[in-house]
């Protein structure tokens, strides 16, 4: 009898801890495997059509998440869809740091890292499909911030037509 309670009882606590994950990662670490975070930020992403402006925000689960001004649920993954010659602006009104980073697609420029409050325009000359990726630069003096799980890697998909 002893050993059947046991066994439910480990049980249950491993359901439990499945179920309800008391990981709280200190501010800063970021999924051991990037492609695999990106692939699936890109699975179910935000949508946004036309100029855009995207703003990186900070949230308690995977510390920051793109959003767009009201527009659908602010996500991981982003995808932008452009006529060529028309814009996105990025805002950071994250805690961290973000550099966009060229993963794919045609060459453009991507501007300075951002910090908190810092924008940047990019514009979309070249028909074609870009991934890009945001990559948190080291901000010395940055309190640490506790958020629950591993951070977001913000992904993007720009398709310019």
């Amino acid at each position: 009898m002893k050993k059947t309670a046991l066994i439910i009882l480990g049980t249950l606590a491993a359901v439990a801890a499945s179920a309800f994950p008391a990981t709280t990662a200190a501010h800063g670490d970021e999924p051991d495997d990037a492609a695999m975070a990106i692939a699936k930020a890109l699975k179910n992403p935000l949508v946004v059509k036309g100029s855009a402006r995207l703003t990186i925000i900070h949230v308690q689960k995977g510390c920051h998440v793109w959003s767009s001004s009201g527009k659908g649920t602010p996500s991981a993954g982003v995808k932008v869809v452009l006529k060529r010659g028309q814009r996105l602006t990025v805002l950071n009104q994250d805690l961290d740091t973000h550099k966009l980073v060229r993963l794919a697609g045609p060459k453009v420029a991507l501007g300075k890292a951002l910090s908190m409050n810092d924008r940047v325009t990019v514009a979309f000359r070249k028909p074609g499909v870009y991934k890009l990726r945001t990559k948190k630069m080291e901000t010395p003096g940055m309190p640490e911030v506790e958020t629950m799980g591993a951070d977001n890697i913000l992904a993007m998909l720009v398709v310019v037509r």
